[in-house]
Protein backbone atom coordinates (compact mmCIF):
# COMPACT_ATOMS: atom_id res chain seq x y z
CA UNK A 1 0.00 0.00 0.00
CA UNK A 2 1.04 3.32 -0.83
CA UNK A 3 1.43 6.48 1.87
CA UNK A 4 -1.16 8.52 -0.19
CA UNK A 5 -3.71 4.93 -0.19
CA UNK A 6 -2.75 4.48 3.78
CA UNK A 7 -3.47 8.17 4.05
CA UNK A 8 -7.06 8.28 2.31
CA UNK A 9 -7.93 4.80 4.60
CA UNK A 10 -7.22 7.31 7.62
CA UNK A 11 -8.00 10.60 6.84
CA UNK A 12 -11.49 10.06 8.58
CA UNK A 13 -9.71 9.80 12.03
CA UNK A 14 -10.59 12.62 13.87
CA UNK A 15 -14.40 11.98 12.94
CA UNK A 16 -14.10 8.27 14.58
CA UNK A 17 -12.87 9.33 17.62
CA UNK A 18 -14.77 12.89 18.14
CA UNK A 19 -17.21 11.26 20.50
CA UNK A 20 -14.48 10.20 22.54
CA UNK A 21 -12.89 12.12 25.27
CA UNK A 22 -9.66 12.09 24.44
CA UNK A 23 -6.14 13.37 26.90
CA UNK A 24 -4.43 16.32 25.74
CA UNK A 25 -1.39 14.09 26.11
CA UNK A 26 -2.65 12.10 23.46
CA UNK A 27 -4.61 13.66 21.06
CA UNK A 28 -1.15 15.49 20.34
CA UNK A 29 0.51 12.20 19.55
CA UNK A 30 -2.63 11.50 17.56
CA UNK A 31 -2.27 14.86 15.51
CA UNK A 32 1.52 14.08 15.26
CA UNK A 33 0.89 10.34 13.75
CA UNK A 34 -1.59 11.16 11.36
CA UNK A 35 0.39 14.51 9.92
CA UNK A 36 3.14 12.20 9.47
CA UNK A 37 1.21 9.56 7.41
CA UNK A 38 -0.66 12.53 5.73
CA UNK A 39 2.83 13.83 4.79
CA UNK A 40 3.80 10.49 3.55
CA UNK A 41 6.34 10.26 5.75
CA UNK A 42 7.10 6.84 6.39
CA UNK A 43 9.86 6.73 8.88
CA UNK A 44 8.46 9.47 11.35
CA UNK A 45 4.77 7.89 11.55
CA UNK A 46 6.58 4.11 12.09
CA UNK A 47 8.58 6.15 14.67
CA UNK A 48 5.56 8.05 16.11
CA UNK A 49 3.52 4.84 16.51
CA UNK A 50 5.24 3.93 19.53
CA UNK A 51 4.37 6.88 21.46
CA UNK A 52 1.16 6.49 20.37
CA UNK A 53 0.74 2.89 21.70
CA UNK A 54 2.61 4.25 25.02
CA UNK A 55 0.12 7.03 25.27
CA UNK A 56 -2.70 4.91 24.65
CA UNK A 57 -1.44 2.60 27.25
CA UNK A 58 -0.95 5.45 30.09
CA UNK A 59 -4.31 6.77 29.64
CA UNK A 60 -6.08 3.22 29.77
CA UNK A 61 -3.80 2.71 33.10
CA UNK A 62 -4.50 6.35 34.52
CA UNK A 63 -8.15 5.64 33.33
CA UNK A 64 -8.92 8.38 31.02
CA UNK A 65 -10.00 5.93 28.87
CA UNK A 66 -11.34 2.54 29.36
CA UNK A 67 -10.17 -0.34 27.90
CA UNK A 68 -12.82 -0.74 25.17
CA UNK A 69 -11.68 3.24 23.86
CA UNK A 70 -8.58 2.01 24.06
CA UNK A 71 -8.70 -0.74 21.53
CA UNK A 72 -11.38 1.32 19.47
CA UNK A 73 -8.33 4.18 19.29
CA UNK A 74 -5.94 1.27 18.38
CA UNK A 75 -7.78 -0.26 15.74
CA UNK A 76 -8.27 2.96 13.70
CA UNK A 77 -3.98 3.02 13.96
Amino acid sequence: MTEKELWLRKKDWKDKIKYIKIPDYLEADLEEYFKYIQEGNRIMYLAEIDNVLASINVAEQERDLSSEEAKYIRNIL
